[in-house]
């Protein structure tokens, strides 16, 4: 049974891998513009999704985003300032990523750049660069989606082992538990019978004690009337 479970967790992940995929153009309001990014709606929670995509920038790009790193200012959006990323552009800009939760509890990430010369990447103003940040992003959720999804299958067979453990271990107490209580039945049963031995000996013994005292009785007249003599 535990097998069908996990085939049935690992097809339904695979198929959540599958439509998570996709990714679209979207807008938001940063630095009094309204700017066009790239963005994607992921099942990961937030912090996961701005530490996995730091870490992965870093090891793919040697792109440093150092906005969550500050101790006591939670920035919105992370940045990179004067980064040369060959896939958007030969010239230095500015990467910005940022991620929040969508109304349904699901991560949403965008990521949108400006040049030095102020200007925000989009599809307009270049639409080559703006290519080149769409496949940053498909790059990242190709990478990490597969990654972070065996891991959640690996949790969920060790949550599943768990559980199977911990059934067989209470199925082991309840067959002791059984073996106590044919044993204490048993010893019942014995005790029954020592029990009704007991009130066997007691009417015996109380049949014995009023012979007793007819034989008392009698013994006691003979007496008084040897005595009167």
């Amino acid at each position: 049974m535990k097998y069908i479970i996990f085939t049935i967790a690992l097809c339904s992940i695979i198929s959540l891998s599958a439509q998570t995929l996709s990714y679209t153009d979207d807008y938001i309001t940063y630095d009094d513009q309204h700017i066009q990014t790239v963005a994607a709606t992921l099942e990961p929670d937030v912090s996961t999704i701005k530490d996995k995509f730091e870490d992965w920038m870093n090891d793919n790009y040697n792109v440093d985003l150092d906005g969550k790193k500050l101790l006591f200012f939670n920035k919105d959006v992370m940045t990179a300032e004067n980064v040369v990323i060959p896939q958007v552009s030969d010239y230095m800009i500015q990467l910005n990523v940022k991620v929040d939760e969508t109304h349904k509890g699901k991560t949403r990430l965008y990521v949108f750049a400006k040049k030095m010369n102020g200007v925000y990447i989009s599809q307009s103003t270049d639409e080559q660069a703006f290519s080149g940040l769409k496949g940053i992003v498909h790059e990242f959720i190709a990478d990490y989606l597969p990654e972070y999804y065996m891991e959640q299958i690996e949790d969920t067979k060790d949550d599943l082992g768990n559980l199977n453990d911990d059934i067989n271990d209470m199925e082991d107490k309840i067959k002791k538990n059984e073996e106590k209580i044919i044993d204490i039945k048993k010893e019942n049963k014995e005790l029954r019978e020592k029990i009704d031995s007991k009130n066997r000996d007691i009417k015996k013994t109380e049949s014995e004690l009023k012979t007793d005292k007819k034989e008392f009785k009698t013994i006691k007249k003979k007496v008084n009337k040897n005595s009167k003599k």
